[in-house]
C-alpha cells in the first residue's frame, strides 16, 4: 500500500518541479542531464536502501555519518576558508600591481 501512494506522489512532485519551477539560467555549453529526474530517483533509491538495512547496519551507518560530518566541519571548512583567503590575497596583490603599473605607465602581461 505504501508504494501505491509514494511512487505516484514522487513522480508527480518531480513532474511539477520540472514543469513549473523556472530555470535560474540556461546552460550555455553544458548542463546536468535529466534534472530533476535523476536526483529524484537517487533520493528514492537511497530512502529504499536505508529502509532495507537491519538495525545494526543502520547504527554503523549513523556512526560513520557522524564521524565524516565532524571531519568535514573540522577540516573541510577550514581548508575552504584558507583557500578563499589565499584567493582574496592574490586578487588584492594583482590589483596592487595593476595600480602600480598604471601609475608608472608600464604594462603588465597576464599569463
Amino acid at each position: 500500500m505504501g508504494l501505491v501512494v509514494t511512487v505516484p506522489t514522487g513522480f508527480l512532485s518531480t513532474f511539477y518541479l520540472w514543469m513549473f519551477v523556472p530555470q535560474a539560467k540556461a546552460p550555455k555549453l553544458w548542463g546536468v542531464p535529466m534534472v530533476p529526474w535523476l536526483p529524484s530517483a537517487s533520493i528514492a533509491i537511497n530512502i529504499f536502501l536505508l529502509g532495507s538495512i537491519d538495525a545494526q547496519s543502520f547504527v554503523r551507518f549513523a556512526i560513520w555519518t557522524v564521524i565524516l560530518l565532524v571531519y568535514c566541519l573540522l577540516f573541510g571548512l577550514h581548508a575552504s576558508y584558507d583557500t578563499a583567503k589565499a584567493g582574496s590575497r592574490s586578487a588584492a596583490k594583482a590589483l596592487e600591481l595593476e595600480g602600480t603599473a598604471a601609475a608608472t605607465g608600464t604594462t603588465t602581461a597576464a599569463f
